[in-house]
């Protein structure tokens, strides 16, 4: 027979759990962290009315974002404080982020990069403005943000979870009275660590009639189902092994982006200190342009003299290289501006300058200590440097997934158990008889007869489980490698910057003795251009010295796993951890002439007794 329906399905689902966990802080102890949270909603939706209401105050999208939001920074909170025994004020809201994202066009990002203005910047400006606007630092906190948003999705798995649906319908047969019915479920499923699995159904189907006889007939439905795996896939270690990667991946985001808060920070402060000593280097080519027009005035005054052209040719070729050099430094100094800016995350037409109080006061800062031992820096290393601690725990995750991998050879065997329950009284829901429940229980074998699929997934592991020991082993080799480079590029700038000193000084002399021969009339052009050369390559050399200095002490400190951005002025400490100095290593040189050299033979130990 015909009929007219009207069918409206509407459906809600909602979650609970309370967390806890220990987490591996990468240091051989655990911490126990708690986390608890959504709200749970517990109403099964019997009637289309119910539902309708549900739907009526249901959450808008910015709720949805402010909820994840906050289980995410939740998150990264407790994560950060089981890691490093205290957490950041983190979150990876922009600018942008507050607005709706239509607002949002084009055409105002390329405005923006086409803004004009003149900011004026010191070494802390500098830092503050890159942590607000740097593409790499955002980056580096969104992957932190989404590694959190993973987990949440993992922990989903192990959540009380309450879902409910409804359907109305209404049927109109030839001249009959239409009738209207319903059917409702409301289900709750609870995921244990063990592997097992708890189901529990409500189903309702409502009829009424809309006219005639206002006869009513509503059938109830309940059922349970209990099933838990008893060999294969049993375990909190095999079962929870995606919630403790996704656990771990979490704790080496975190150290991730706390190492990526230092380099970033060592990387600016280089960029900041190598500008102001080009800075400094382009000034002093100036100078020694200045100094090459006088000396070719005083070359022309005197070949016109003396009728000798040869000497005013030489100086004007030298005049000529040294505004060549001038060019050439000032176009040297705006490309790395630029890449500077680039790094801050500025528009390229904002006009930036830097204050030079900065390098004065790392030049009062003196010279840092080179005596670090390279053994003891790598010890230091192992326990510290936040990448190796990752690789260290990668290798331990490796270990882990071959010994899951080994659990799928096992036979399945798993109980299973379930009960429903119908009755047609609607005006109670939870007084029935025991004896109407249908209830059965069994076990289920799966014998482990075909099993190639995982027996080569796990030779796979095996085989990458071995290349990590490589990985591993390698990753310490080239820490120590880095540390070992680091100690020794430290001593030998160190060195290099008293010597340049000390070669300004005889520079100077030697170009002022030549001044005097000048003013006398019996310079020698070519000797006096040798010593115009040779004053501008010490200044240059001198003005980036410190700043080579400064950038081998912070990477060697980066390296080791000993330097924290966060604390102020970072770039001005000077002193080594007194665990970290070499015992018994003699004063370090204050000036060139203190500069020991080993002899060769002593270097490569040729005259030793090798037995």
């Amino acid at each position: 027979m015909p009929s007219v329906g009207i069918r409206i399905v509407i459906s809600a689902a909602t979650g609970s759990h309370t967390l806890k966990r220990s987490i591996d802080n990468g240091a051989g102890k655990t911490r126990e962290i708690s986390k608890g949270g959504l709200p749970v909603w517990r109403r099964g939706m019997a009637t289309l009315a119910g539902v309708a209401l549900l739907a009526a105050v249901a959450c808008s999208t910015s709720h949805y974002r402010e909820s994840a939001d906050k289980d995410v920074y939740e998150s990264i909170d407790l994560m950060q404080k089981a890691v490093f025994g205290k957490a950041e004020d983190f979150s990876v809201d922009t600018r942008y982020s507050k607005r709706e994202i239509e607002e949002i066009l084009a055409s105002e990002i390329i405005q923006e990069r086409m803004e004009e203005g003149v900011l004026k910047l010191d070494l802390e400006g500098a830092l503050r403005v890159a942590t607000e606007f740097s593409r790499e630092y955002q980056s580096d906190k969104e992957s932190l943000y989404l590694s959190a948003l993973s987990l949440e999705g993992v922990e989903l798995a192990f959540f009380t979870v309450f879902s409910a649906d409804s359907t109305a319908r209404v049927d109109r047969e030839n001249d009959q009275d239409g009738k209207f019915s319903t059917d409702s479920n409301s289900t709750a499923k609870k995921a244990f660590r063990t592997g097992g699995m708890i189901t529990a159904s409500l189903g309702n189907d409502l009829i009424r009639y809309f006219t005639g006889d206002p006869r009513r007939s509503l059938v109830n439905a309940l059922s349970l189902n209990l099933s838990q795996p008893l060999l294969r896939g049993a375990g909190r270690s095999i079962v929870g092994e995606s919630l403790k990667q996704a656990e771990r991946n979490l704790v080496y985001q975190c150290r991730q982006h706390a190492f990526f808060q230092n380099d970033f920070a060592v990387g600016i402060v280089k960029d900041y200190f190598t500008l102001l000593g080009t800075k400094n280097a382009v000034r002093n080519n100036y100078t020694n342009y200045l100094r090459r027009v006088e000396s070719r005035k005083r070359a022309e005054a005197r070949s016109s003299f003396l009728d000798a052209p040869i000497g005013s040719q030489l100086a004007i070729s030298s005049e000529l290289d040294a505004k060549n050099a001038y060019i050439r430094s000032t176009a040297s100094y705006q490309r790395d501006l630029d890449r500077f800016k680039l790094s801050l995350g500025i528009p390229l037409t904002v006009d930036v300058l830097l204050e030079d109080r900065d390098l004065k006061q790392l030049e009062a800062a003196g010279l840092p200590s080179t005596s670090a031992d390279p053994q003891r820096a790598f010890e230091m290393a192992v326990k510290s440097y936040l990448p190796l601690l990752n690789e260290i725990d990668k290798y331990e995750d490796r270990k882990r997934k071959v010994r899951v991998k080994a659990n799928e050879f096992l036979p399945g065997l798993d109980f299973k158990s379930d009960a429903s329950l119908n009755w047609d009284d609607e005006e109670n829901y939870v007084d029935f008889d025991v004896d109407d429940v249908i209830a059965n229980s069994r076990l289920e074998l799966d014998l482990p007869i075909n099993r190639w699929k995982q027996r080569n997934e796990y030779r796979d592991l095996i085989i990458k489980f071995e290349a990590g020991i490589r990985t591993l082993a390698k990753a310490l080799d080239d820490r120590r490698n880095a540390i070992a480079n680091g100690v020794r590029d430290l001593a030998r700038d160190r060195n290099l910057y008293l010597n340049n000193v000390e070669a300004v000084k005889n520079a100077q002399a030697r170009l002022d003795e030549q001044n005097l021969r000048a003013q006398a009339g019996q310079v020698n052009q070519q000797t006096y251009i040798d010593a115009q050369d040779t004053l501008i390559r010490a200044e240059n050399d001198l003005s980036l010295s410190m700043v080579n200095v400064l950038s081998r002490l912070l990477e060697l400190k980066l390296n080791m796993g000993a330097l924290d951005a966060s604390r102020p002025r970072f770039w001005l400490e000077r002193d080594m951890d007194s665990g970290l100095l070499a015992s018994g290593k003699a004063a370090e040189p204050r000036t060139a002439a203190e500069i020991q050299l080993i002899p060769p033979d002593k270097l490569f130990k040729e005259n030793e007794d090798t037995n």
